[in-house]
């Protein structure tokens, strides 16, 4: 008979990191390197959910403890993630899923607060600024009272 071994369940990602750009947030993490599946073939799935909130926004296909429900790979092929979400503070995990659609567990959970995003151009001393204002929010219209104190 053949001398090969299972496929293995990947490893869970870590080092999760979120960084906030105009209107959108980046999900990162470090990308799986010691699975069967070569590092440029692994792929993850990602879970969001508003803080405290027990409900996942993006409905994963795999349970809590890391069991898929469909045999399918990951939604992402990278070790990030550019995701658009209103304001407000969240929560994610990420798993990896290998080219056998086996997954790891979720990562620890790692959270992230989606605020205002301004850009300012620079002027001279009594030249007028301009506020650009890239927050994204769905379904709402937000407005904003500046006060510098110089009136």
């Amino acid at each position: 008979m053949g001398k090969y071994l299972p496929n293995r369940n990947p490893e869970t990602p870590t080092d999760l990191n979120a960084i906030q750009t105009q209107g959108k947030i980046e999900l990162q993490w470090s990308g799986i390197t010691t699975d069967e599946t070569p590092e440029n073939e692994m792929t993850y799935d990602v879970r969001i959910r508003a803080k405290g909130k027990t409900c996942w926004i993006n409905a994963p296909i795999t349970n809590s403890n890391g069991y898929r429900r469909i045999v399918a790979l990951g939604r992402y092929n990278a070790d990030s993630a550019i995701i658009s979400l209103p304001l407000g503070e969240y929560e994610w995990q990420v798993q990896s899923v290998d080219q056998g659609y086996q997954s790891s567990s979720w990562s620890a959970v790692n959270s992230f607060i989606i605020s205002s995003y301004f850009t300012a151009n620079t002027v001279c001393l009594g030249d007028t600024t301009t506020f650009t204002d890239h927050s994204t929010i769905n379904g709402a219209n937000n407005s904003w009272y500046w006060d510098f104190g110089d009136s």
